[in-house]
Protein backbone atom coordinates (compact mmCIF):
# COMPACT_ATOMS: atom_id res chain seq x y z
CA UNK A 1 0.00 0.00 0.00
CA UNK A 2 1.26 3.39 -0.41
CA UNK A 3 1.41 5.94 2.40
CA UNK A 4 -0.71 8.54 2.31
CA UNK A 5 -0.60 11.33 4.69
CA UNK A 6 -3.67 13.81 5.13
CA UNK A 7 -3.16 16.87 7.57
CA UNK A 8 -5.90 18.41 9.25
CA UNK A 9 -6.12 20.71 6.54
CA UNK A 10 -7.53 18.14 4.24
CA UNK A 11 -11.22 18.48 6.07
CA UNK A 12 -12.05 22.04 6.37
CA UNK A 13 -13.64 22.42 9.66
CA UNK A 14 -14.03 23.67 13.14
CA UNK A 15 -11.72 21.96 15.54
CA UNK A 16 -14.71 21.24 18.59
CA UNK A 17 -16.68 19.03 15.91
CA UNK A 18 -13.20 18.18 13.70
CA UNK A 19 -12.80 13.56 13.60
CA UNK A 20 -9.52 12.36 14.44
CA UNK A 21 -7.13 12.62 11.59
CA UNK A 22 -5.44 9.81 10.61
CA UNK A 23 -2.55 8.73 7.78
CA UNK A 24 -4.17 6.75 4.92
CA UNK A 25 -2.90 4.48 2.80
CA UNK A 26 -4.79 2.85 -0.93
CA UNK A 27 -4.42 0.21 -2.82
CA UNK A 28 -6.47 -2.36 -4.79
CA UNK A 29 -7.97 -5.76 -4.91
CA UNK A 30 -10.26 -8.37 -6.68
CA UNK A 31 -13.92 -9.67 -6.14
CA UNK A 32 -15.43 -12.36 -7.49
CA UNK A 33 -18.64 -12.46 -8.39
CA UNK A 34 -20.53 -16.10 -8.54
CA UNK A 35 -21.33 -16.22 -11.91
CA UNK A 36 -17.26 -15.63 -12.55
CA UNK A 37 -17.39 -12.09 -13.30
CA UNK A 38 -14.15 -10.50 -11.32
CA UNK A 39 -14.11 -6.74 -9.91
CA UNK A 40 -11.37 -4.43 -9.13
CA UNK A 41 -12.10 -3.16 -5.90
CA UNK A 42 -10.21 0.61 -4.37
CA UNK A 43 -9.62 0.97 -0.79
CA UNK A 44 -8.21 3.45 1.29
CA UNK A 45 -7.76 3.62 4.70
CA UNK A 46 -6.51 4.35 8.23
CA UNK A 47 -3.07 2.86 8.47
CA UNK A 48 -3.29 2.97 12.59
CA UNK A 49 -4.56 -0.25 13.88
CA UNK A 50 -8.25 -0.21 14.95
CA UNK A 51 -11.47 -0.84 13.24
CA UNK A 52 -13.33 1.66 11.48
CA UNK A 53 -16.90 1.82 9.87
CA UNK A 54 -16.99 1.10 6.24
CA UNK A 55 -18.06 3.19 2.72
CA UNK A 56 -19.17 2.44 -0.20
CA UNK A 57 -18.72 4.18 -3.40
CA UNK A 58 -19.88 4.25 -6.42
CA UNK A 59 -18.41 5.80 -9.22
CA UNK A 60 -20.35 8.18 -11.96
CA UNK A 61 -21.15 6.20 -15.79
CA UNK A 62 -17.75 5.69 -17.47
CA UNK A 63 -15.76 7.25 -14.65
CA UNK A 64 -12.99 5.16 -12.41
CA UNK A 65 -12.93 5.26 -8.69
CA UNK A 66 -9.12 7.11 -8.44
CA UNK A 67 -11.11 10.09 -10.15
CA UNK A 68 -12.79 10.22 -7.02
CA UNK A 69 -9.43 10.40 -4.52
CA UNK A 70 -9.82 14.00 -3.47
CA UNK A 71 -13.58 12.86 -1.71
CA UNK A 72 -12.19 9.66 -0.71
CA UNK A 73 -9.19 9.80 1.24
CA UNK A 74 -10.26 12.87 2.78
CA UNK A 75 -12.90 10.09 3.76
CA UNK A 76 -10.27 7.67 4.76
CA UNK A 77 -8.48 10.14 7.07
CA UNK A 78 -11.57 11.06 9.11
CA UNK A 79 -11.42 7.51 10.19
CA UNK A 80 -13.62 5.17 7.33
CA UNK A 81 -12.46 2.23 5.88
CA UNK A 82 -13.39 3.44 2.10
CA UNK A 83 -13.99 0.44 -1.03
CA UNK A 84 -14.84 1.53 -4.41
CA UNK A 85 -16.06 -1.32 -7.39
CA UNK A 86 -14.79 -0.56 -10.47
CA UNK A 87 -17.85 -0.69 -12.45
CA UNK A 88 -18.24 -2.48 -15.27
CA UNK A 89 -19.06 0.83 -17.47
CA UNK A 90 -16.02 2.62 -16.67
CA UNK A 91 -14.31 3.87 -19.54
CA UNK A 92 -11.16 2.05 -18.19
CA UNK A 93 -11.96 -1.53 -19.68
CA UNK A 94 -11.73 0.11 -22.95
CA UNK A 95 -14.99 -0.88 -24.35
CA UNK A 96 -15.26 -1.00 -28.15
CA UNK A 97 -19.27 -0.28 -27.26
CA UNK A 98 -20.53 0.46 -23.72
CA UNK A 99 -22.73 -2.19 -22.33
CA UNK A 100 -26.43 -1.86 -22.58
CA UNK A 101 -28.13 0.10 -19.40
CA UNK A 102 -29.69 -3.17 -18.03
CA UNK A 103 -26.12 -4.83 -18.27
CA UNK A 104 -24.74 -1.67 -16.50
CA UNK A 105 -27.00 -1.47 -14.06
CA UNK A 106 -27.22 -5.07 -13.10
CA UNK A 107 -23.66 -5.19 -12.80
CA UNK A 108 -23.51 -2.50 -10.74
CA UNK A 109 -25.56 -3.81 -7.73
CA UNK A 110 -24.31 -6.49 -7.42
CA UNK A 111 -20.97 -4.98 -6.89
CA UNK A 112 -22.42 -2.72 -4.56
CA UNK A 113 -24.46 -5.67 -2.61
CA UNK A 114 -21.08 -8.08 -2.22
CA UNK A 115 -19.13 -5.04 -0.72
CA UNK A 116 -22.16 -3.84 1.75
CA UNK A 117 -23.32 -7.47 2.66
CA UNK A 118 -19.56 -8.91 3.34
CA UNK A 119 -18.35 -8.73 7.11
CA UNK A 120 -14.86 -9.30 5.35
CA UNK A 121 -12.38 -6.97 6.31
CA UNK A 122 -10.12 -6.38 2.54
CA UNK A 123 -6.59 -8.25 2.54
CA UNK A 124 -5.03 -5.09 1.86
CA UNK A 125 -5.14 -3.49 4.69
CA UNK A 126 -2.22 -2.71 7.08
CA UNK A 127 -1.69 -4.98 9.93
CA UNK A 128 -4.39 -4.29 12.55
CA UNK A 129 -6.94 -2.47 10.54
CA UNK A 130 -10.32 -4.29 10.81
CA UNK A 131 -14.07 -3.25 9.83
CA UNK A 132 -15.97 -2.88 12.50
CA UNK A 133 -18.98 -4.64 12.82
CA UNK A 134 -21.21 -1.33 12.29
CA UNK A 135 -23.76 -0.68 9.41
CA UNK A 136 -22.01 0.32 6.32
CA UNK A 137 -22.38 3.63 4.36
CA UNK A 138 -23.02 3.71 0.98
CA UNK A 139 -22.29 6.83 -1.47
CA UNK A 140 -21.83 7.67 -4.63
CA UNK A 141 -21.85 10.33 -7.38
CA UNK A 142 -24.32 10.90 -9.96
CA UNK A 143 -25.46 7.51 -12.14
CA UNK A 144 -23.61 5.77 -8.91
CA UNK A 145 -25.39 7.66 -6.27
CA UNK A 146 -28.81 6.44 -7.28
CA UNK A 147 -27.16 3.07 -6.40
CA UNK A 148 -26.45 4.31 -3.02
CA UNK A 149 -29.99 4.97 -2.77
CA UNK A 150 -31.15 2.07 -3.70
CA UNK A 151 -29.08 0.22 -0.63
CA UNK A 152 -31.04 2.28 1.44
CA UNK A 153 -34.29 1.29 0.00
CA UNK A 154 -34.58 3.55 -3.51
CA UNK A 155 -36.27 1.39 -6.21
CA UNK A 156 -35.96 1.60 -10.10
CA UNK A 157 -38.27 0.59 -12.39
CA UNK A 158 -39.08 -3.01 -12.80
CA UNK A 159 -36.74 -4.09 -9.48
CA UNK A 160 -38.10 -5.46 -6.66
CA UNK A 161 -37.09 -3.66 -3.39
CA UNK A 162 -33.61 -4.72 -2.01
CA UNK A 163 -33.24 -4.72 1.31
CA UNK A 164 -29.63 -5.35 2.73
CA UNK A 165 -30.12 -5.16 5.90
CA UNK A 166 -29.10 -1.32 8.11
CA UNK A 167 -27.28 0.84 6.07
CA UNK A 168 -26.22 3.61 8.54
CA UNK A 169 -26.28 6.79 6.20
CA UNK A 170 -26.41 7.99 2.55
CA UNK A 171 -24.01 10.25 0.74
CA UNK A 172 -25.42 11.23 -2.90
CA UNK A 173 -23.60 13.53 -4.63
CA UNK A 174 -25.67 14.91 -8.04
CA UNK A 175 -27.50 11.64 -7.85
CA UNK A 176 -30.47 11.93 -11.07
CA UNK A 177 -33.91 12.96 -10.45
CA UNK A 178 -36.68 10.99 -11.99
CA UNK A 179 -35.78 9.26 -15.58
CA UNK A 180 -38.19 7.40 -18.20
CA UNK A 181 -37.91 3.65 -18.27
CA UNK A 182 -35.44 4.18 -15.22
CA UNK A 183 -36.30 6.02 -12.11
CA UNK A 184 -40.26 6.66 -11.38
CA UNK A 185 -40.82 9.63 -9.43
CA UNK A 186 -41.92 7.15 -6.96
CA UNK A 187 -38.58 5.73 -6.28
CA UNK A 188 -37.52 6.80 -3.37
CA UNK A 189 -41.06 6.40 -1.53
CA UNK A 190 -39.85 3.77 0.59
CA UNK A 191 -36.20 5.22 1.27
CA UNK A 192 -35.66 5.60 4.74
CA UNK A 193 -32.16 6.82 6.86
CA UNK A 194 -30.34 10.00 7.25
CA UNK A 195 -29.35 11.46 3.86
CA UNK A 196 -26.97 13.55 3.00
CA UNK A 197 -27.52 15.03 -0.88
CA UNK A 198 -25.14 17.75 -2.34
CA UNK A 199 -25.36 19.37 -6.20
CA UNK A 200 -25.07 23.08 -7.24
CA UNK A 201 -26.44 25.64 -8.98
CA UNK A 202 -24.42 24.92 -12.45
CA UNK A 203 -25.23 21.46 -12.10
CA UNK A 204 -26.95 20.62 -15.13
CA UNK A 205 -26.15 17.64 -17.97
CA UNK A 206 -27.76 19.46 -21.15
CA UNK A 207 -30.47 16.58 -22.59
CA UNK A 208 -29.82 14.79 -19.51
CA UNK A 209 -30.66 16.61 -16.84
CA UNK A 210 -31.30 20.36 -17.50
CA UNK A 211 -32.37 21.66 -14.35
CA UNK A 212 -30.26 21.26 -11.38
CA UNK A 213 -33.18 21.38 -8.95
CA UNK A 214 -33.89 17.53 -10.49
CA UNK A 215 -30.69 16.39 -8.29
CA UNK A 216 -32.78 17.43 -5.13
CA UNK A 217 -35.68 15.24 -5.81
CA UNK A 218 -34.74 12.44 -3.46
CA UNK A 219 -34.52 15.05 -0.87
CA UNK A 220 -37.58 15.79 -1.12
CA UNK A 221 -39.20 12.15 -1.63
CA UNK A 222 -36.98 10.30 1.06
CA UNK A 223 -38.51 9.35 4.79
CA UNK A 224 -37.90 10.50 7.95
CA UNK A 225 -36.29 14.28 9.03
CA UNK A 226 -32.78 13.35 8.20
CA UNK A 227 -32.62 14.52 4.98
CA UNK A 228 -29.93 16.91 4.51
CA UNK A 229 -29.43 19.50 1.40
CA UNK A 230 -25.88 21.06 0.52
CA UNK A 231 -26.59 23.22 -2.36
CA UNK A 232 -23.08 25.16 -4.24
CA UNK A 233 -22.89 28.39 -5.37
CA UNK A 234 -21.87 27.77 -9.25
CA UNK A 235 -20.71 24.16 -8.12
CA UNK A 236 -21.19 22.06 -11.43
CA UNK A 237 -21.59 17.93 -11.72
CA UNK A 238 -17.60 17.80 -11.01
CA UNK A 239 -16.61 20.15 -9.28
CA UNK A 240 -15.31 21.77 -11.89
CA UNK A 241 -12.44 19.20 -12.63
CA UNK A 242 -12.00 17.58 -8.72
CA UNK A 243 -13.82 14.52 -9.60
CA UNK A 244 -15.12 12.19 -11.98
CA UNK A 245 -13.72 13.83 -14.85
CA UNK A 246 -10.17 14.83 -14.10
CA UNK A 247 -9.35 16.12 -17.30
CA UNK A 248 -12.25 18.57 -17.82
CA UNK A 249 -10.12 22.14 -19.12
CA UNK A 250 -12.09 24.30 -16.23
CA UNK A 251 -11.52 25.57 -13.17
CA UNK A 252 -11.35 23.49 -10.09
CA UNK A 253 -14.30 24.95 -7.82
CA UNK A 254 -11.78 24.56 -4.68
CA UNK A 255 -13.47 26.53 -2.45
CA UNK A 256 -16.76 24.83 -2.65
CA UNK A 257 -15.39 21.32 -2.87
CA UNK A 258 -13.87 22.05 0.67
CA UNK A 259 -17.05 23.60 1.66
CA UNK A 260 -18.44 20.13 0.54
CA UNK A 261 -15.86 17.82 2.53
CA UNK A 262 -16.35 19.89 5.63
CA UNK A 263 -20.13 19.42 5.50
CA UNK A 264 -20.00 15.76 4.33
CA UNK A 265 -17.31 14.75 7.76
CA UNK A 266 -19.76 16.83 9.98
CA UNK A 267 -22.53 14.60 8.35
CA UNK A 268 -20.45 11.21 9.68
CA UNK A 269 -19.67 12.46 12.50
CA UNK A 270 -23.92 12.45 13.17
CA UNK A 271 -24.60 9.28 11.98
CA UNK A 272 -21.70 7.07 11.31
CA UNK A 273 -19.99 6.65 14.61
CA UNK A 274 -16.63 9.15 13.34
CA UNK A 275 -14.82 9.49 16.14
CA UNK A 276 -14.76 13.49 17.28
CA UNK A 277 -14.08 13.94 20.88
CA UNK A 278 -16.60 16.39 22.47
CA UNK A 279 -18.77 17.26 19.20
CA UNK A 280 -21.96 18.32 20.53
CA UNK A 281 -23.58 19.67 17.79
CA UNK A 282 -21.86 17.94 14.41
CA UNK A 283 -24.11 19.42 11.51
CA UNK A 284 -26.75 22.39 11.31
CA UNK A 285 -28.21 24.53 9.16
CA UNK A 286 -26.68 27.59 7.16
CA UNK A 287 -26.70 29.87 4.11
CA UNK A 288 -23.12 31.26 3.01
CA UNK A 289 -22.35 32.71 -0.28
CA UNK A 290 -20.64 29.64 -0.58
CA UNK A 291 -23.12 27.02 -0.53
CA UNK A 292 -26.48 26.62 1.69
CA UNK A 293 -27.48 23.40 4.37
CA UNK A 294 -30.70 23.11 4.91
CA UNK A 295 -32.54 19.96 6.67
CA UNK A 296 -35.98 18.75 5.72
CA UNK A 297 -38.36 19.18 8.33
CA UNK A 298 -36.11 21.75 10.29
Amino acid sequence: MTGLSLGAAGIAGDAPCAPVIHSVASADFTIQHVDGREVSISVWAPEQPGQYPKLIFSHGAFSAPDRYAALLEPMAAAGLIVMAPLHIDSEVHGHDKPPEHAVTWAARKADLIVLLNSQATPPVLEPGVQVAPLAPIAAGHSYGAFGAQVAAGAVAVGDSPYDSGDVAAVIALSPPGPLPGFIAPSAWDRMAGPQLVLTGTADVLPGFLDNWTLHTVSHRKALGSDQWLWVGAAVDHYFGNLIGRLDRDVAAQQTQFDDALHTITQFLVRYAALKAPHCASPIAARDTAIATLTNRGE
